[in-house]
């Protein structure tokens, strides 16, 4: 079952989405702080904009549990979101897979509800770690062009304390180095090849302000 998403942002006027990013369960199946943190960040958009989540995150280490089922039951559970609010994509093992099957839901809901391209919506709340976020950003951008699609994505970071942000923010960078290489280097680079999207990667132009961005955060990691 699908809510339908033309639910209207009383501040713009645009109908509005949230997409909240799944990550790694911790071996028991439980979310992590971090995890957490995004659900939090999600839940605190719905209550201000009046808009459905969309939880994106399959079960890539085989847990027997998907991110998205475990975020859905914490924000239903724990912080008081009705389900009706709430969209499951369970398949996602990457970035950009969670990109790709967002906007598939979206088109579904077209399909079989509105009647309308995408299910109405005109803006997307991208939530994720700011860690995460140059990098989510520039990959959900380069899902929606090679879809012909013009809906906005918005920013939306949740934050982090502890040492392991370190370790998060430099696997990070890595790979949008890699990123950034196979741009300068590759005639035709693309995102997603495991999966069998082939999205075109962005050009070094997006890619190297990405890579200032986690640079500057982790200097000011650093100096904490």
């Amino acid at each position: 079952y699908f809510p339908i998403l033309v639910i209207m942002n009383n501040q713009s006027h645009e109908s509005a989405a949230i997409v909240c990013l799944g990550l790694a369960l911790l071996p028991n199946g439980v979310a992590s702080d971090s995890l957490l943190r995004r659900c939090d960040k999600a839940v605190e958009l719905h209550h201000k904009n009046s808009c459905p989540i969309i939880n994106t995150g399959g079960d890539p280490a085989g847990i027997g549990v998907t991110e998205a089922r475990t975020m859905t039951r914490y924000m239903t559970e724990e912080k008081g979101v009705e389900a009706v609010n709430v969209i499951e994509e369970r398949e996602a093992k990457s970035t950009v897979d969670n990109a790709v099957y967002a906007l598939r839901i979206l088109k579904k809901i077209n399909e079989e509800k509105c009647g309308v391209k995408y299910g109405g919506v005109t803006k997307l709340y991208l939530v994720t770690s700011q860690y995460h976020m140059a990098r989510s950003s520039y990959i959900f951008k380069a899902v929606l062009n090679h879809d012909n699609c013009d809906i906005e994505v918005v920013e939306e970071a949740s934050y982090d304390l502890g040492g392991e942000i370190d370790t998060a923010m430099r696997n990070e960078r890595r790979m949008v180095e890699y990123d950034l290489d196979a741009a300068s280097n590759l005639p035709l680079p693309i995102m997603g090849r495991r999966s069998g999207h082939n999205i075109p990667l962005p050009n070094k132009d997006v890619l190297a302000p990405a890579l200032t961005r986690i640079n500057k955060m982790l200097k000011e990691f650093e100096v904490r």
